[in-house]
C-alpha cells in the first residue's frame, strides 16, 4: 500500500482527535424527563468494529466487522460472521449463511429482509503488506431459505460509507475506494447514490452530497435521510449534520453534533434522532430543534458502534471500540423510569473449576480472580479442592484470559491493591499443607505488568483466613479473622482472633507483619468491612461459637480509638461493604430466614456520612447471591460469584448503580 493510502488509514489516539473533547460533566446533564439510562440488553457473542447491524421483525442482525488490533488489517481477524439476536431472548443466537469477511458495510432494511451494501475486504494475512479492497455487492438476505440474493451492484466498489432506505429508496452517501496495495490512492467519493428497490428493474442513480466524508452514519427519519460526523480526505474530523430531502433534493445543514462526530452512531426514538459518539454522551433533538440536548451517557464508550431502534420504546447500542477495548455488552437506552435499572445482570461460562472462596482484585476494567475451593460443598477441604487457578476477565471484552497460577493452592485469601495499583496483594488464606487443611502464612503479589507472582517483600505473616485486609499511608493492615491449630492426631482447634496485625518496614527494606497492640472488641471472622474515610468499618459476621455479631465496630486509624455505628437492618454471615461515591454499600451474604436457616441475602443496604443509620433500597440482586466478592468499580458496585445456584457453570457479574432510576436510594 502506498504511503497517501497508508496515511488516510493513520488515526490519532482518542485523545488527541479535533473536536473529540468531551463536554463538562455539567453540560451533560441532562432536563427533568430527558435522561436515557444504560441498561443491560445482552452480550455480543463477537464484539466487533465497523459492521453491519439492523433491527428486522424481533431479531437483531449483524454481519462481519474486524476484532484484530486497530490498524493493523489481517485477514485472519476480519469477521465473516452473520448472526441474528432474539429481542425477546437474547441469550438466543442463531448463525445464518455468511456472504465472506468483511466490514465497513452497510447493513439496512427493506420488507423484513436485510440488505447488505458495499464494504472492505481484507486479502492480506498475518505480517503481510496491507492488501484491502473495497466491495460492491449488493446482497438481499432472505430468511426463509437462509440465502443471500443478487441485487443491483454499486457503481463503483465503496467503503467506509452508510445507507440507509426511505420509502423503499436506498441511500448510500459518503465512503471510499481502495483497490488494494497497487492503487496509488484512495478515491473519496464526492456524490451518494440511490436505488429504488420498489421498481421493476432497479438502476442506481447519483445524488449530489454537499461533503466527502467517510466513517460517517446516515439514518432515515421521517421524510428525510440525515447524515453525521465523519472524516474528511485532510484528516479533519467533523461532527456536522446534515439533512437530505428526496423531494427536493436539496441539503440543510443541522445543529453540529456537540461531541466528536468520527464513528458517530445516530438512530430515532419517537419523533426525536438520538446519537452518540466516542466520548459516551448520548444527545437527542427533534429535527427543526437549534441545539441537540444532553440525554444521558452509555456505560461503556464506543465509537464505530451502531445505535438502532429498540421495537419496546429504547435504543440498542452495540458493538464498537473504545480506549479500554471492544465492548460486549450490548446496552439499551431506556427513558428514565420505563424500566428497574439498579442492577446489571451477566452471565458468562466458568472459565475454571472455582465454585466459591476466590480472590478478587480489580485494575482498571480489568478483574483477576485467583485460588479458590473446587467443590460444591463450602468445607471440603480435601488436597485437590484448593486451587492455584488464576483468571483476568476484561469487563469491555468480556473476555477470559487464564493467567500464571498462584505459588500455592489456597482459598480465602486477604486481597488488597498496592502502590497506584500495579500490585494485586494477596495475603494468608486456607490450603493443604500436605497433611491437614490448615490457615497459611505467606504473601504473594500479582504484578500487572509482568503477569507474574513475586514474593510482595512481605515477610512474618500470621497465618489467618476470612480477615480483612487494608492497605493505609503505606501500611497493611489485618484486622480479625481466624487461625486453624492442627494438634496432630485430627482435631483443629479454630481461633477467633482479636488481635490486629500491621505491616513495617525493617532496614533491609522488607515489610513486616507486626502485632500493632490493638485489639478488636471481640474476636470475629466472616465480616464485612471497608477503609472509609480513615476508617476501618467493621459489619456483622462471627464468633466462637459460630455467634453472630451484630455490632458496627468502627476503628479511627488516626486516634486509635473505637467506636460503634448503627447496625444495618439484616445481620450478614460473609457479606461485602464497598465505598462507592461517599458512602458504603453492604451487598450480599447469608442472613436468617424465616424458618430459621440461612440463606443468600439479596437486599442492598447503604449508608451515607452523616446519616442515623441504613437505608435498604428498593433493588435487590436479581439471584440469591452464594460466596460473592464485590469491589467498587467505574461509578457502580461490582458482585462476582462463581457458585451458580442452578448448577449450569456460570460465572454471574452484577453492576449495582445506586443512584439509577429503580435503586430507591
Amino acid at each position: 500500500m502506498l504511503p497517501a493510502l497508508l496515511a488516510a488509514f493513520t488515526v490519532l489516539p482518542l485523545a488527541q482527535h479535533p473536536g473529540s473533547e468531551a463536554l463538562p460533566d455539567e453540560e451533560r446533564q441532562p432536563a427533568a424527563g430527558e435522561a436515557l439510562i444504560s441498561a443491560h440488553f445482552g452480550i455480543d457473542p463477537r464484539p466487533t468494529t465497523s459492521f453491519g447491524a439492523v433491527v428486522i421483525d424481533g431479531w437483531l442482525y449483524k454481519l462481519g466487522g474486524y476484532f484484530g488490533k486497530a490498524h493493523v488489517y489481517e485477514r485472519e481477524r476480519q469477521s465473516g460472521d452473520f448472526y441474528r439476536i432474539s429481542m425477546a431472548d437474547p441469550s438466543r443466537v442463531e448463525i445464518l449463511t455468511s456472504p465472506g469477511r468483511m466490514q465497513s458495510v452497510a447493513l439496512v432494511e427493506h420488507e423484513g429482509d436485510p440488505i447488505r451494501i458495499g464494504g472492505m475486504t481484507i486479502l492480506n494475512g498475518t505480517g503481510e503488506q496491507h492488501d484491502l479492497a473495497s466491495l460492491e455487492a449488493v446482497e438481499r438476505f432472505d430468511a426463509s431459505s437462509n440465502r443471500w440474493e443478487p441485487l443491483p451492484p454499486l457503481p463503483e466498489p465503496r467503503s467506509s460509507h452508510d445507507a440507509t432506505v426511505l420509502e423503499g429508496v436506498l441511500y448510500v452517501f459518503g465512503g471510499w475506494r481502495l483497490g488494494g496495495h497497487e492503487s496509488d490512492s484512495s478515491t473519496w467519493f464526492d456524490h451518494g447514490l440511490a436505488l429504488d428497490l420498489n421498481a421493476l428493474e432497479p438502476e442506481w442513480r447519483a445524488v449530489a452530497q454537499p461533503f466527502q466524508r467517510r466513517a460517517l452514519v446516515a439514518w432515515a427519519h421521517g421524510d428525510r435521510v440525515f447524515v453525521a460526523g465523519g472524516i474528511d480526505s485532510e484528516g479533519e474530523i467533523s461532527s456536522a449534520v446534515h439533512a437530505f430531502d428526496p423531494a427536493t433534493s436539496e441539503w440543510t445543514a443541522l445543529p453540529d453534533f456537540p461531541e466528536s462526530g468520527f464513528g458517530i452512531g445516530l438512530t430515532s426514538l419517537g419523533e426525536e434522532l438520538v446519537a452518540c459518539g466516542m466520548d459516551g454522551g448520548v444527545f437527542r433533538m427533534q429535527p427543526d430543534e437549534d441545539a441537540w440536548r444532553p440525554a444521558g451517557e452509555l456505560l461503556f464508550t464506543r465509537f464505530f458502534h451502531r445505535l438502532l431502534p429498540d421495537p419496546d420504546g429504547g435504543v440498542i447500542a452495540l458493538g464498537g471500540t473504545s480506549r479500554e477495548g471492544r465492548p460486549a455488552e450490548i446496552e439499551r437506552l431506556v427513558p428514565e423510569g420505563d424500566a428497574q435499572l439498579a442492577v446489571r445482570h451477566w452471565t458468562l461460562p466458568r472459565p475454571g473449576r472455582a465454585h466459591n472462596r476466590q480472590g478478587l482484585s480489580l485494575r482498571g476494567d480489568e478483574l483477576l480472580l485467583f485460588g479458590g475451593n473446587g467443590a460444591v460443598d463450602q468445607h471440603a477441604f480435601g488436597p485437590d479442592d484448593f486451587l492455584d487457578e488464576v483468571f483476568s476477565l476484561n469487563l469491555v471484552s468480556m473476555r477470559w484470559t487464564r493467567e500464571q497460577p498462584l505459588p500455592a493452592r489456597r482459598q480465602s485469601i486477604q486481597t488488597a491493591s498496592v502502590g497506584d495499583g500495579e500490585l494485586a496483594l494477596a495475603v494468608g488464606g486456607f490450603g493443604h499443607d500436605g497433611e491437614v487443611a490448615r490457615t497459611i502464612g505467606a504473601a504473594h503479589a500479582f504484578d500487572y505488568t509482568t503477569r507474574t507472582w513475586g514474593t510482595a517483600g512481605i515477610l512474618d505473616v500470621p497465618a489467618r483466613s476470612q480477615s480483612l485486609l487494608f492497605e493505609h499511608d503505606g501500611a497493611s493492615w489485618m484486622f480479625g479473622g481466624q487461625e486453624t491449630l492442627p494438634d496432630g492426631e485430627g482435631d483443629v482447634e479454630t481461633i477467633y482472633t482479636d488481635v490486629v496485625w500491621r505491616t513495617e518496614r525493617a532496614a533491609d527494606g522488607q515489610r513486616r507483619f507486626v502485632d500493632s497492640g490493638v485489639r478488636l472488641p471481640v474476636g470475629r471472622c466472616a465480616m464485612a468491612g471497608a477503609l472509609f474515610e480513615g476508617q476501618v468499618v467493621l459489619v456483622g459476621g462471627m464468633r466462637a461459637g459460630f455467634e453472630p455479631i451484630e455490632t458496627v465496630d468502627v476503628f479511627d486509624l488516626e486516634s486509635g480509638e473505637w467506636s460503634e455505628w448503627p447496625a444495618p437492618a439484616v445481620h450478614r454471615l460473609g457479606g461485602r461493604l464497598v465505598v462507592q461515591d461517599g458512602r458504603l454499600v453492604l451487598v450480599g451474604g447469608a442472613a436468617r430466614q424465616a424458618d430459621g436457616s440461612f440463606g443468600g441475602e439479596r437486599s442492598i443496604e447503604v449508608f451515607e456520612t452523616g446519616a442515623d443509620g441504613w437505608r435498604t433500597l428498593d433493588a435487590r440482586l436479581p439471584v440469591e447471591p452464594r460466596r460473592i466478592q464485590a469491589l467498587a468499580w467505574r461509578d457502580r458496585v461490582l458482585v462476582h460469584m462463581a457458585d451458580d445456584p442452578d448448577g449450569a457453570g456460570r460465572v454471574h457479574l452484577f453492576a449495582i448503580d445506586v443512584e439509577a432510576p429503580g435503586a430507591g436510594l
